[in-house]
């Protein structure tokens, strides 16, 4: 469990695991929950939204210091067109070296007309143009000073 370190209803460091010792205190990671809450240390409660990462990914975070506990909660925010382009090449990248390189695909296209006699090859080069198919919209070049 991460805990936070609160002074005057202000955060100072958290959530983190707690630290072997501390100021003055050895043994602060086997200290009870009363004892930690004197020194200022709150278990941290993380409140993650429930979201689909196709269009959504996880936003900022609100911070709640209560007297027991201190909870963060994470919004949503929509994907825009940077989020979309780059999660498209991440998952092309880990494609390249997991499925199917672009080096045999380029080869399965130009030597072999998208055609191979092996089902599995076969399947993997279909999933694999899928995936590119998929390419969302670029974002715009930042422009550059002349």
């Amino acid at each position: 469990m991460d805990y936070c370190l609160v002074d005057s209803g202000q955060l100072i460091q958290g959530p983190m695991r707690l630290p072997k010792s501390w100021r003055n205190v050895s043994g602060l990671h086997l200290a009870s929950t009363a004892e930690l809450k004197e020194y200022g240390w709150l278990p941290a409660v993380i409140v993650e939204p429930e979201f689909n990462g196709a269009t959504h990914k996880r936003g900022a975070r609100s911070v709640s210091i209560g007297t027991d506990d201190v909870t963060f909660t994470y919004a949503t925010a929509e994907l825009n067109v940077s989020d979309n382009w780059n999660n498209w090449k991440r998952d092309m990248l880990r494609s390249d070296k997991e499925d199917m390189s672009r080096e045999m695909e380029d080869l399965i296209e130009g030597q072999h007309s998208g055609k191979v006699a092996s089902e599995k090859l076969q399947a993997k080069y279909d999933a694999k143009k899928a995936k590119r198919g998929k390419q969302p919209e670029k974002p715009p070049e930042p422009d550059l000073p002349e």
